[in-house]
């Protein structure tokens, strides 16, 4: 029986919180035998967003290594790589680009190999024709920009050398369902060698979890409406994305609007679903003396009659229990450009997203409690949140059982991939 790989590292772009480690499932890496490490780039690929203390929930162990440099970042691959599998949350399907590529090199320098996990998938903004079209547009009217050129062909050209494995490699295994995004990838980069491994979304694992662990008298329906909220004026994603940002005045009363309408013409409660890195407790009127809660997203949209939202992995939850949808946006989100994947992900499922500062939207607006698109509920679940084969097994046990096949580091394996 040959030997397993002994530990799993990952990059990560972002602080590394206890939600990620739930997420991660780093305590059944652990139950199982494997180590599990924390190579934290926020502050070495987003400085300027991470320059000062963060105010979220770090996870402050030994496991977790912050870097600063690349010096450190390329010793730290030196120590690990020999008995590591690195899992990329940097850059995932979208594929290896100029910002990161310098991080690929020394994972290439020093034979590292990596997964490519994606457990949290959504419709991009091509999903609809009209976007699509949109974008096609404006991408051949930039050609004339000379900057926006320069990071096209240097696209291009990364793309090669990935694909041929030139200064860089391309992932041991790729993770993931049979979305659009894992096929372009898979078209864009498999050269032949890559191996593909059907897993469920993240959020299906809290979902199977819940289920097996809750009765069904538990998940009896409350007179509630969720609101899944996505921390839309506070969230540090909007600053890494160079996205602009939105009056959190207006944003907090249009939606505080819109609950009382919920309340007034359904008799509902709405609730507010907390983002994981959102910080209300500073704000607790922010919803106007709504509940607040976080932590409990998947029991609240299980026991609720509707779903309100902008763009949220969450919707994963209302999908895998049925629940009726309400997409909404407003005037400074389409300011904002924040609204395309809004619109995106909406048309997948079969509904229309709502612009609630839109007075005659707003006044046609009727809430459904009862039905949904149920094909489009069904095709939206098989491409984007679960693989059928293992449609009853949690993300992570797929991943360490992989891991398990992989034998440590030995230059004669790497030299023989290579030819």
């Amino acid at each position: 029986m040959k030997p397993m790989a002994k530990s799993i590292v990952f990059l990560m772009p972002v602080p590394f919180t206890h939600h990620h480690a739930k997420r991660y499932g780093l305590s059944l890496l652990e139950d199982k035998g494997i180590m599990p490490h924390v190579i934290d780039l926020s502050y070495l690929v987003h400085g300027k967003v991470f320059s000062q203390v963060y105010e979220g929930d770090p996870l402050k162990k030994t496991m977790v290594h912050q870097v600063r440099f690349f010096s450190e970042f390329e010793n730290l691959v030196k120590e690990l790589s020999q008995d590591a599998v690195f899992v990329d949350y940097l850059v995932g399907l979208s594929g290896i680009d100029i910002k990161y590529e310098k991080i690929f090199r020394i994972l290439k320098k020093y034979h590292a190999r990596y997964y490519v996990v994606s457990d949290a998938d959504l419709p991009n903004s091509f999903a609809q024709q009209g976007v699509s079209k949109q974008s096609f547009l404006l991408k051949y009217s930039s050609i004339f920009n000379i900057r926006w050129l320069g990071r096209y062909i240097g696209r291009i050209i990364l793309r090669v050398l990935v694909k041929h494995e030139i200064f860089y490699s391309l992932p041991l295994k790729v993770f993931g369902t049979d979305s659009e995004n894992m096929k372009n990838y898979m078209r864009k980069y498999d050269n032949g060698r890559m191996v593909r491994v059907g897993i469920n979304s993240s959020d299906h694992s809290s979902y199977l979890e819940y289920v097996n662990n809750t009765t069904e008298y538990q998940r009896q329906m409350e007179d509630t409406c969720v609101f899944l909220d996505e921390n839309a004026i506070y969230s540090y994603d909007y600053d890494i994305l160079k996205m602009k940002k939105i009056d959190s005045t207006r944003y907090l009363n249009a939606m505080n609007r819109l609950f009382q309408d919920i309340e007034q013409k359904t008799g509902l409660e709405v609730v507010i679903a907390a983002h994981p890195l959102s910080h209300y407790e500073k704000y607790p009127d922010a919803f106007d003396g709504r509940r607040i809660i976080k932590g409990k997203t998947v029991e609240l949209v299980a026991r609720s009659r509707l779903v309100v939202l902008h763009y949220s992995t969450a919707v994963s939850y209302a999908v895998l229990f049925n629940k009726p949808l309400l997409f909404v946006k407003t005037d400074d989100m389409v300011w904002a450009k924040r609204t395309n994947y809004i619109d995106a992900i909406a048309a997948e499922l079969g509904v229309s997203a709502v612009n609630i500062d839109n007075k005659e939207q707003l006044e046609e607006l009727t809430f459904h409690l009862k039905g949904f698109p149920v094909e489009r509920f069904s095709k939206y679940k098989y491409k984007y949140l679960v693989t059928r084969e293992v449609e009853d097994r949690f993300t992570w046990d797929i991943i360490a059982e992989e891991l398990k096949k992989e034998a440590p580091y030995h230059p004669m394996q790497i030299i023989e991939r290579e030819t």
